[in-house]
């Protein structure tokens, strides 16, 4: 697959009308190795983004303080959450044009 495998995977939690700025993701980890907490539930870890003021960096290293990831995965999971949200950005701009 053109993705690397980073074990670690990010998806909209619910569907994007493309009206607010604050979107529900879910991020799953498929390698137990990099996950530090137990998780909720079922490997799952939902949040909210808010693409007008928030960064992918800046929510990773809340995910790490909150003991979910090692400190040496915060690419890893900022580059998830970048990648999902420029595909949710891009899907925006040709769905609902400004």
């Amino acid at each position: 697959s053109m993705a690397e495998d980073t074990g670690v995977r990010v998806e909209l939690a619910e569907e994007d009308h493309g009206r607010k700025s604050t979107i529900a993701l879910r991020l799953w980890v498929e390698d137990p190795k990099k996950l530090k907490g137990k998780p909720k539930d079922n490997g799952a870890i939902e949040f909210t983004f808010d693409l007008e003021k928030e960064t992918p960096d800046e929510v990773a290293q809340e995910m790490i303080e909150s003991g979910f990831f090692h400190e040496s995965d915060v690419k890893i999971v900022a580059k998830s959450i970048r990648d999902r949200v420029a595909l949710i950005q891009w899907r925006r701009e040709r769905i609902w044009p400004a």
